[in-house]
């Protein structure tokens, strides 16, 4: 039999390297980092944006027409599946890591970016899904939402180990998590505030699918306390930190 994961590979990743090319947000995140006016807002955003063109190209080109017996075996799924996912991961990453550092260096912080250690469970659970079934029919659904979602969870994962990376350099953070307006029971669960050690114990940096609920830190910086948001890390003084808060609840979209 023909092993056709190869040449299936090829056409995904050229129509994947297309799509990213074509994006003119992706132009616009990519000129805000060279500007030096990027935050990790345009992480998040190209996070998804990524996800996105990616499921894109796996739901074009697999599909049971193609597939031996119109079935996504294992041995094919994890070496197309992987090595978009694998790319996808370099991207966020490198893009994350470029906006820490402008960051960083903004804010006088005299430190470098975490890139973190990748979880290959997410990976490996999709992987074993996508290939559990007799007919790809009953699984396609495997290469639209948890793909988008695995590759968001990059940007989560950067966030993460960065904030935890602060705390053990002494930076003592303190992580916040705010719900967005009309929120789920399960998000409704995760409000509070925690130290860093906390918040990956409690799960406060886990969402679900189109999940707008925030996640801040209060982070010593010096002598004097000041609120720095997870996701663009920039400095609020306290004095505007509950208004600011409050603020963020304001008409978001679900």
């Amino acid at each position: 039999m023909t092993d056709i994961a190869p040449g299936l590979l090829l056409k995904i990743m050229a129509y994947f390297k297309q799509l990213i090319a074509d994006d003119t947000e992706l132009t616009r995140i990519a000129q805000a980092i060279d500007g030096g006016e990027a935050t990790h807002a345009e992480t998040q955003i190209f996070s998804r944006i990524i996800g996105g063109h990616a499921s894109a190209a796996l739901q074009k080109y697999i599909t049971a027409e193609g597939l031996p017996d119109g079935r996504l075996y294992y041995n094919i799924a994890d070496r197309i599946i992987r090595a978009v996912l694998d790319d996808a991961r370099e991207k966020v990453n490198g893009t994350a890591s470029q906006v820490q550092t402008a960051l960083y260096k903004a804010a006088g912080i005299g430190l470098k970016p975490v890139v973190p250690v990748p979880n290959k469970w997410r990976v490996d659970d999709l992987i074993s899904k996508a290939a559990n079934a007799e007919k790809f029919e009953d699984v396609s659904w495997t290469l639209d939402a948890p793909v988008k979602n695995i590759t968001q969870s990059y940007a989560d994962d950067f966030i993460r180990q960065n904030v935890e990376f602060q705390a053990a350099a002494g930076l003592q953070p303190t992580v916040t998590r705010t719900a967005a307006a009309d929120c789920c029971p399960w998000c409704a669960g995760l409000v509070g505030q925690y130290d860093a050690a906390d918040a990956y114990e409690y799960g406060i940096y886990r969402r679900h699918e189109r999940c707008k609920c925030l996640v801040t830190a209060t982070v010593k910086k010096g002598n004097t306390w000041g609120l720095q948001n997870v996701w663009t890390k920039r400095w609020v003084d306290p004095a505007e930190a509950a208004k600011i808060e409050a603020r963020k609840t304001i008409g978001l979209e679900q």
